[in-house]
C-alpha cells in the first residue's frame, strides 16, 4: 500500500503513473479521508462482518487487530487461515460463510424478499 500511495500521492508517482503505467489519475484530494480505525466505531449497531486473511501481504495482521478493537464487541471478526488479500484470496466455502453470515445478520437472505421472488423463466419460453 505504500507504493500504491506513492504513486497518488507524490508529483513524480503521479507522473510515472501517468506516462510510463498509462494510468489515469484524478485530481489528489484537497485532504486525506479519515482512516478506517478512526470511523470503524460508528458503524454499531449495524452488522458487521471483519474478515482478513493470515497471509495478506497488503496489511498485515496487526492492522487488523487494531481495526477490530477500534469496531467493539458488536463487530464479529475472523482471521482466515491460508488466505491471502481481499479477492485473491476468497474461495468459494469462505463466500458462501459470509453469506451465511449476512443472511444470519439481517435475519433474512440478503439478496432476495421472500414475497417478491419469482422463478427465473427457462430459455425458449
Amino acid at each position: 500500500m505504500r507504493r500504491v500511495h506513492w504513486l497518488l500521492e507524490t508529483t513524480v508517482g503521479r507522473r510515472l503513473g501517468s506516462r510510463v503505467l498509462g494510468v489515469r489519475l484524478a485530481p489528489p484530494w484537497p485532504s486525506n479521508p479519515p482512516a478506517p480505525v478512526e470511523l470503524v466505531s460508528r458503524i454499531a449497531p449495524t452488522p458487521l462482518l471483519l474478515v482478513h486473511g493470515d497471509r495478506d501481504t497488503y496489511f498485515p495482521l496487526e492492522h487488523f487487530r487494531t481495526l477490530a478493537q477500534a469496531a467493539g464487541p458488536a463487530a464479529e471478526v475472523w482471521v482466515v487461515p491460508g488466505m491471502g488479500h481481499a479477492e485473491n484470496g476468497m474461495t468459494g466455502p469462505l463466500a458462501e460463510r459470509i453469506g451465511r453470515w449476512a443472511r444470519d445478520a439481517v435475519g433474512r437472505d440478503p439478496l432476495c424478499e421472500h414475497d417478491r421472488v419469482t422463478p427465473a423463466a427457462s430459455p425458449g419460453r
